[in-house]
């Protein structure tokens, strides 16, 4: 959908921090100073590039700093832009704020249609005394007709306005459209800085964020979209634990029915799946017989029973591709029922 500033939150796809701009400043975003540095500094001069690139790993970030620098762009203390206080940032906290547009996917694609309505807002001067920003969320969802309709405006960008795209990686954009943006990379955080956000926003002790944090690679974004899917999550792990377990005495059936299931939580997909491939990587570990305590699902793979040790280390190692592959082909909007399918049948060949 093509959202102006009225509409509320984001799609599950979308795994960073949070889903709205932090009641706080940019000092209360952890990691990627540099990137942070680099927004202040164009704040400070009052200088802005027509369109910014910021890419990097899923949940680190990206979207919440995107909608602070939109805020601080017109925020009335320039010296402590976003103030948080003034009227302008009221407003932009309120989602009331005329000269925001944000695009984000409609199911798991960016449409031209939504481009093309942004567009022409872009052709009229911004209704405020300012400038409008327009992000563009997953921009490396964007559709190839969808792509060249931004590149038309990229080539030839309106005054008083920013664009601003953030992607899982600049690789995913047309060479063309990347050619036309600065460029921010964000980059996964410490797992100290991890299990900061993701115990504030779970209420875990210490303990249980760090070993979150060290599960999802430094994205508390990621780590915080899974987990609070606990009963999303619950069903996921039965059904592979049920693979995992019964194998090749599977009947194909129940197996293209629990892919059936799956497969209808289309908004959760990404997350489940990086999940599983979480597990297998566990399991695999655990035939390399590494000390339990750097396995985070232990107890998880208990439930497995006897079971993983007639499985090869090799296998692990295979469903971790074709976990992957199943990614790559949702993301390439293959039917999910296939792709899960298709993922299910290979963890049953043992």
């Amino acid at each position: 959908m093509e959202r102006d500033h009225k509409h509320p939150g984001q799609k599950a796809i979308n795994m960073d921090i949070n889903n709205s701009t932090p009641a706080c400043g940019f000092d209360a975003i952890l990691g990627n100073s540099h990137a942070i540095n680099g927004l202040k500094t164009m704040l400070l001069n009052n200088k802005f590039p027509h369109a910014i690139l910021f890419t990097g790993p899923a949940g680190v970030g990206k979207h919440t700093t995107a909608r602070l620098f939109a805020m601080a762009v017109n925020c009335l203390d320039k010296d402590n832009a976003p103030c948080l206080e003034c009227k302008n940032c009221r407003r932009f906290n309120n989602n009331n704020y005329p000269d925001f547009i944000e695009t984000i996917a409609e199911t798991k694609s960016i449409k031209i249609e939504q481009i093309r309505d942004a567009c022409k807002k872009l052709i009229f001067p911004p209704v405020e005394d300012g400038t409008r920003v327009w992000i563009i969320v997953d921009a490396h969802l964007l559709k190839e007709h969808a792509a060249n309709a931004l590149l038309k405006i990229l080539e030839e960008p309106p005054p008083q306005n920013i664009i601003i795209l953030t992607a899982l990686g600049d690789d995913s954009l047309l060479d063309t459209i990347r050619s036309r943006c600065m460029k921010l990379y964000f980059y996964s955080l410490p797992d100290h800085m991890a299990a900061t956000i993701i115990q504030k926003k779970l209420g875990t002790d210490n303990k249980t964020a760090v070993q979150i944090a060290n599960i999802f690679g430094g994205s508390p974004g990621m780590a915080i979209a899974v987990t609070m899917d606990d009963k999303i999550i619950s069903s996921f792990k039965e059904s592979l634990i049920k693979l995992f377990s019964y194998g090749n005495r599977m009947a194909i059936k129940e197996t293209l029915d629990m892919a059936l299931k799956i497969s209808k939580m289309s908004d959760h997909l990404p997350n489940l799946l990086e999940w599983g491939k979480l597990l297998c990587r566990d399991m695999f570990l655990i035939k390399q017989n590494i000390d339990k305590k750097h396995i985070s699902m232990y107890e998880t793979i208990l439930s497995l029973g006897d079971s993983i040790h007639t499985i090869p280390e090799s296998f692990f190692l295979r469903i971790f591709d074709a976990f992957n592959e199943t990614q790559k082909a949702i993301h390439e909007n293959v039917n999910p029922q296939m792709a899960i399918e298709s993922l299910f049948l290979k963890i049953t060949d043992q």
